[in-house]
């Protein structure tokens, strides 16, 4: 049985700290999903209230699975594949937004065949790998970060400004990646500054003629009117009842210091109880004390994914796990700002506990090249560490072999 155990302790390689934090939000994620998927077991699966915490396992198991086969996997041989992954994504992308053109859909996922997926899931990983590829190549002198900068733009504009229109929490979170990574790979700081001005002069200005236009652009209306609800403090509903965010409040107090740990009343009113408002639906289940313990495991997530960066040897996978650890950490924070109405609502998921399919593997995909990165730097590191033994004895070796060269000498020593 110890050996069997070994075995499986030996397949998650990286960092410790990381895969602890992973698979007990991951675990923990299920009893929050069977307290709070009330209304979804009804609506969705026909009253099955087990169904959700069941399905939400499946894909937990799922993406395990993922990060420990990602660990393995050569990740830099798709550095060169770069610019055929942007184009790929955009076409998806593109393929998404004109599917869901004149119906309900918002082009966030696309459906194929029976088959829904979120594209903007993978695409994020998509662009932040492409940008960390590009800082990687740009380190060399000016001419080449000022090179590297504007091939970030195009990929930036191709990815994020496309999910702009179908999701503008997401483009906006992953251009905020985007910018943070440039800022840590000593990209050009006027260019980066220029370019953020602009993106908000140009924002603002689609907000404030958005209500003028002959046609809409994306959810731009729908972004103006949840900034406006928030900042008014009302929601414009057709039966005026209570906003989405009141639930949350009320889901908070009820947990309260020590948690109901039993099932949610509030989920029954709350339809995104089990995504957008989990945060809050953690609170309620197991009180404020659980609600910091995950606010503090994100903040240990950032931290340990920090040192595994500084230990990189090289800028491409250290930009890699410094961009994949910022965008989870910036969604988590969202998720959890929403909840407490500090920002509006957004439409964020909480990595690792909202429940989903194309997210939770996306999510566990990019753990698993932190991950990869983290075990490829511990070996080289081990590899330096030995070697630096090895020369360290044998440079003993020849320390004393001269201290007592004379012993080898050719003239004849008298002991007498």
């Amino acid at each position: 049985m110890k050996k069997f155990l070994s075995q499986i302790t030996q397949l998650f390689q990286g960092d410790k700290g990381i895969w602890s934090i992973v698979i007990f939000l991951s675990i923990l994620s299920i009893p929050i999903l069977l307290s709070s998927g009330g209304r979804l077991a009804y609506n969705i699966y026909q009253g099955a209230y087990l169904q959700p915490g069941i399905k939400h396992g499946v894909y937990i198991l799922l993406g395990l699975a993922i990060m420990v086969g990602t660990i393995y996997l050569p990740i830099t041989i798709f550095g060169k594949l770069s610019i055929a992954i942007n184009i790929f994504v955009c076409s998806i992308l593109m393929l998404g937004l004109f599917l869901s053109s004149g119906s309900e859909q918002t082009g966030r996922s696309l459906d194929l065949g029976g088959i829904s997926f979120q594209v903007t899931e993978f695409a994020k990983l998509a662009l932040i790998y492409t940008t960390a590829y590009f800082i990687g190549t740009g380190q060399k002198d000016e001419s080449s970060r000022n090179g590297a900068f504007y091939k970030i733009i195009l990929s930036t504009a191709g990815i994020a400004g496309v999910i702009f229109l179908a999701d503008f929490s997401t483009s906006f979170i992953l251009g905020t990646t985007v910018f943070i990574m440039m800022l840590v790979g000593r990209m050009p700081l006027k260019k980066i500054g220029l370019l953020i001005l602009f993106g908000v002069m140009s924002f603002t200005i689609l907000i404030l003629i958005s209500d003028h236009l002959p046609v809409k652009i994306g959810r731009i209306s729908t972004v103006k009117s949840r900034v406006m609800s928030y900042v008014n403090g009302t929601e414009i509903t057709k039966d005026h009842r209570m906003r989405q965010v009141d639930y949350a409040k009320v889901a908070i107090v009820r947990g309260g210091v020590k948690g109901t740990v039993d099932k949610s009343l509030v989920s029954n009113f709350l339809s995104a109880s089990h995504n957008d408002f989990v945060y809050a639906m953690s609170i309620e289940f197991g009180g404020i004390a659980l609600g910091f313990f995950i606010w503090f495991s994100y903040v240990v997530f950032f931290i340990r994914s920090f040192k595994i960066m500084i230990r990189c040897e090289k800028v491409f996978p250290a930009m890699l796990v410094c961009g994949i650890a910022t965008l989870y950490v910036l969604q988590a924070f969202t998720n959890m700002a929403v909840s407490l109405n500090i920002i509006p609502v957004t439409g964020q998921p909480l990595p690792f506990i909202s429940l989903g399919g194309s997210s939770v593997i996306a999510t566990s995909l990019g753990v698993g090249i932190i991950q990869n990165i983290a075990y490829r730097s511990k070996m080289a590191t081990n590899k330096v560490e030995v070697s630096d033994k090895d020369n360290s004895i044998i440079n003993e070796v020849r320390r004393i072999e001269n201290k007592y060269a004379y012993l080898n000498e050719d003239d004849d020593i008298d002991f007498d």
